[in-house]
């Protein structure tokens, strides 16, 4: 399905980019080749299709102390995806944790790329605020 294909692909900043994209992007390469309109399909389905290459062979370029930690971050922050980080990620990470992170604590989670949950993971292990 389209949607999911471009959520995967999504960049923050967009409208799309949550939990899905981090995934699947700290995992593999995702690269988006082209959309297919119902037509390309017997029997059309009602909704249009896109094809991904998800290349899990290739390094994706981040440097991830603990996936667990930051999928659990992520997860927690788009819970509520329009709060502030500061709000949504009240229960674990304190003001203190944001600013060693150099995270501004009125972003939205939609906002902050995958390298700035994965500093607020590395900030939260170094308050000691890390929780399991």
């Amino acid at each position: 399905q389209r949607e999911v294909a471009h959520r995967m692909v999504a960049q923050p900043g967009t409208k799309v980019y949550g939990v899905l994209s981090i995934v699947t992007q700290v995992r593999c390469v995702a690269t988006l080749l082209f959309d297919l309109p119902p037509s390309h399909f017997y029997p059309a389905p009602k909704v249009h299709s896109s094809v991904l290459l998800l290349d899990f062979e290739t390094d994706p370029g981040f440097d991830i102390a603990d996936e667990n930690d930051l999928f659990r971050v992520v997860r927690m922050a788009f819970q509520q995806r329009r709060k502030m980080v500061r709000n949504a990620l009240s229960g674990v990470a304190h003001d203190e944790v944001l600013k060693a992170a150099k995270i501004d604590g009125q972003a939205r989670p939609e906002t902050i790329p995958i390298e700035g949950f994965e500093r607020i993971c590395r900030a939260m292990v170094i308050q000691g605020e890390r929780r399991g």
